[in-house]
């Protein structure tokens, strides 16, 4: 009986060691429309500190990413290239440091020169160097309820300077069978990625104190609008708690490893 309390025991360990906890798997479809017309398929696979996330586009184009918290740093996969990209906290820090430095020195040659050379300048700079997000305040009111799928939701407007800017169909978090602290890696992210947007106050990925405070529960369809049309459109299909192997979380072999800059830049 002894031995066999042991193996069994063994044998649970085993398989603690290769899948996390219960995790949460979100499946959504976006249409992004206006110039360019694409619809996407995502799947974010979520658990304590770790963020997957595949998404594949009506191009048929591929991409993984990958969020690691414990090891402090982001991977893209790009399964037909065979090839990814790390991108860690310090490279973050490097990179708006040397931004910042060029900057300076940019401004510092731009003093003395007269207003349209300037201008031209500073227009060559936007075009270099990454823009910071510009996320508008939005004030939102509840503007009634449906349904959204199988899930019961209410319906939220968004102005912005009093035009309508977005639309938020949202559910309680226990009606998708999720909770705020199963999606806190999504502001984990936010936060890591803020290293290199700093001072910028935005979320790159959700904001999901919003989500907790003004609309009591998590995002189901979300509309975008500009000048009165809809531009962007995201809808959750799936929401379901699987245990997530942890190889999920890992590059997978045989890929080749790209630099994140060129030499030099």
């Amino acid at each position: 009986m002894k031995i066999k309390a042991t193996m069994i025991t063994l044998l649970l360990f085993a398989t603690l060691s290769t899948c996390s906890y219960a995790g949460v798997v979100l499946k959504s479809e976006s249409k992004i429309s206006g110039y360019t017309q694409m619809n996407t398929k995502t799947t974010l696979y979520l658990d304590r500190g770790k963020l997957r996330i595949e998404t594949y586009d009506s191009n048929g184009d591929e991409e993984i990413t990958i969020f690691r918290k414990d090891k402090g740093l982001f991977w893209v996969i790009e399964p037909k290239k065979g090839t990814y990209t790390e991108i860690t906290r310090a490279q973050l820090r490097q990179m708006r440091h040397q931004m910042d430095e060029y900057k300076k020195q940019m401004e510092a040659a731009m003093k003395n020169m007269p207003p349209e050379q300037r201008a031209m300048m500073e227009q060559m700079m936007r075009s270099q160097m990454p823009q910071e997000p510009v996320v508008p305040k939005i004030s939102y009111k509840k503007a009634g309820s449906g349904r959204v799928g199988r899930w019961y939701c209410t319906k939220y407007e968004g102005y912005s300077n009093g035009a309508k800017v977005e639309e938020v169909w949202t559910a309680p978090f226990s009606t998708l069978g999720i909770s705020a602290s199963d999606l806190q890696v999504l502001k984990e992210m936010g936060d890591f990625f803020n290293e290199f947007y700093k001072g910028s106050g935005n979320s790159l990925v959700g904001d999901t104190e919003k989500w907790e405070k003004i609309f009591k529960g998590f995002p189901v369809k979300t509309i975008a609008y500009n000048k009165g049309k809809i531009t962007y459109q995201d809808t959750i299909v799936e929401v379901k708690r699987a245990r997530l192997p942890i190889t999920l979380f890992e590059v997978p072999r045989g890929l080749k490893k790209e630099a994140l800059m060129p030499r030099g830049r």
